[in-house]
């Protein structure tokens, strides 16, 4: 078992300080000693010579062979220069090694810094957890079991939406712009105010009933809090949300042609968002999107024909279908339904 001091500290320590003299310093000449580079690490290397200019802290030359504790993390690359580098250093950073750590290997030493650096890692992680294991015991007990969770007011990152009922039927009201969503058919993922966890992430199930990532069922009360985080709301985002995985793979096999890709978007006009948010139980939605792409030149149109056939206990009928159109006159159609995909079913020059 490794007994070897792994903090600078215990080490200097456990050795009983740094070289008192340089008479000391010069016997260790050709040895191996132990250089603090402070937030660099500190490292085995060998002391070659002993630099002692008048009046002036002593100096001494070494060549780095191994790594004793290793840098802060925001100065880890410092260490690629590090193994067989020599240099100057003062005499104030540079302690004796015991006769047992004279040979070291720089990769040797390197797996004992990251194995100890890992196990404090472990156990700071340890911990961590107790630690907010203990924070939430006390939000449990302290938190009154009815009181619902309001949005704080400078909050931009989410979209809060209140829970009320109206004729049987529930809604979900954004009070500041008066958008209103049926919450049975709301295509958007949401997280619901727990006055015990706070915001978590949940699934409607039925009425005022929640369930979250665990299975756990939160039910909430009208005019009860949710949110919506706005990216959600990206009419491009929520296309490909709508899109079954075959078809999605059909538009990216399409940009992928034209050297494409979803960062190269510059326009999505989304009809099928207008229709999913519509109130109204229409059967039948069909329609068309029209995206556009640039990228080095090259302007690519697609127009994306869909059709969604909704039924209450069979299988929705799909089809997608993406026409793309280059400004450089090629053209290229992808189809996709329940029942087949075609790929490359109409080229045109």
């Amino acid at each position: 078992m490794n007994t070897f001091p792994r903090t600078i500290n215990s080490y200097i320590y456990a050795i009983g300080g740094f070289f008192v003299n340089r008479a000391d310093a010069k016997q260790q000449q050709g040895r191996t000693v132990l250089i603090d580079l402070g937030n660099e690490g500190t490292f085995f290397a060998t002391l070659h010579s002993i630099i002692t200019p008048p009046q002036q802290v002593w100096n001494g030359e070494v060549t780095v062979t191994g790594i004793f504790t290793l840098p802060v993390f925001s100065k880890i690359d410092t260490l690629l220069d590090k193994p067989g580098k020599t240099m100057h250093v003062s005499g104030q950073k540079i302690l004796p090694v015991s006769p047992d750590r004279q040979q070291v290997s720089f990769s040797v030493t390197l797996s004992e810094a990251i194995e100890d650096k890992k196990a404090q890692i472990t156990e700071r992680s340890r911990q961590n957890s107790l630690e907010m294991k203990q924070y939430n015991d006390i939000l449990r007990q302290l938190s009154p079991k009815d009181t619902a969770l309001h949005p704080p007011l400078d909050d931009v990152h989410y979209i809060y939406y209140k829970i009320e009922k109206s004729k049987d039927v529930i809604y979900l009201t954004e009070p500041k712009m008066g958008d209103v969503l049926e919450l049975a058919n709301c295509p958007f993922q949401l997280e619901a105010a727990d006055p015990r966890q706070g915001w978590v992430n949940v699934t409607h199930v039925k009425g005022f009933r929640f369930a979250d990532e665990s299975g756990d069922i939160l039910t909430l009360r009208n005019h009860d809090w949710v949110r919506i985080h706005p990216e959600q709301f990206e009419p491009y985002t929520i296309l490909l949300n709508e899109l079954d995985k075959t078809s999605r793979q059909g538009l990216k096999q399409a940009l992928m042609h034209f050297s494409l890709t979803d960062s190269d978007l510059l326009e999505c006009h989304n009809r099928l968002l207008y229709e999913l948010l519509q109130s109204s139980p229409e059967t039948t939605l069909k329609g068309v999107n029209f995206l556009s792409y640039q990228r080095n030149g090259l302007t690519v149109m697609i127009q994306h024909h869909y059709v969604r056939h909704i039924h209450n206990k069979e299988t929705d009928y799909v089809y997608d279908r993406f026409e793309c159109t280059a400004d450089n006159g090629e053209r290229k159609i992808y189809v996709y339904t329940n029942n087949a995909y075609t790929k490359n079913e109409k080229t045109d020059q």
